[in-house]
C-alpha cells in the first residue's frame, strides 16, 4: 500500500500557485504517465459531504490550470506533475471559519492519481492555507 506524501499547500491570494512533482525512477526503470489522470480536491475539512469548495483534473497544456502530466519515456529519467491552480480559483475559497489578521485561511486537500489500468494512488495530503495578498500577481511581476 502507497502512504500519501503529507505536504502542507501554502497559496496567497492574488496569486497563481503552482508545483511541480518529482517521480523517482530507478536507474532503467520507465515511468510511463502517458494515459494516466488525476484529481485534486480542496474541501473546508477531511471528509467534508458535498461537492468541493475547488476541484482541479488533468490538463494537457503545461502552465495552465489543472494536472499536467510530464510524458518523458527515457530511462532513468525524472517523471513529473506540474500542478496550478489560478489566482481566480483561490480567490473564490471561501471557508467555514474567519482567520485573525495575517493569518491564513485554512482548508484541507488530497491529490489522487489514477494509471491507465484505473489503479487510483493517493499521492499527496494535507493542508490548504491560502494567505491574505496585496498585490495581484501575474506572470511573476505586480500588476
Amino acid at each position: 500500500m502507497l502512504l500519501p506524501a503529507n505536504y502542507t499547500i501554502h497559496a496567497t491570494r492574488n496569486s497563481t500557485w503552482a508545483r511541480c512533482l518529482d517521480f523517482e525512477v530507478d536507474e532503467g526503470e520507465v515511468l510511463d504517465l502517458i494515459g494516466w489522470t488525476g484529481a485534486l480536491q480542496v474541501r473546508n475539512f477531511p471528509g467534508e459531504a458535498g461537492p468541493a469548495l475547488l476541484t482541479l483534473s488533468k490538463t494537457n497544456v503545461i502552465m495552465t490550470e489543472g494536472i499536467y502530466f510530464d510524458h518523458q519515456t527515457e530511462p532513468g529519467q525524472r517523471q513529473w506533475v506540474q500542478i496550478q491552480i489560478n489566482n481566480p480559483s483561490i480567490d473564490a475559497l471561501v471557508g467555514t471559519h474567519v482567520p485573525e489578521i495575517n493569518s491564513p485561511q485554512r482548508f484541507f486537500y488530497d491529490l489522487i492519481l489514477e494509471d491507465r489500468d484505473g489503479e487510483q494512488y493517493r499521492m499527496m495530503e494535507g493542508e490548504f492555507l491560502v494567505w491574505p495578498g496585496v498585490s495581484r500577481i501575474a506572470s511573476g511581476a505586480p500588476a
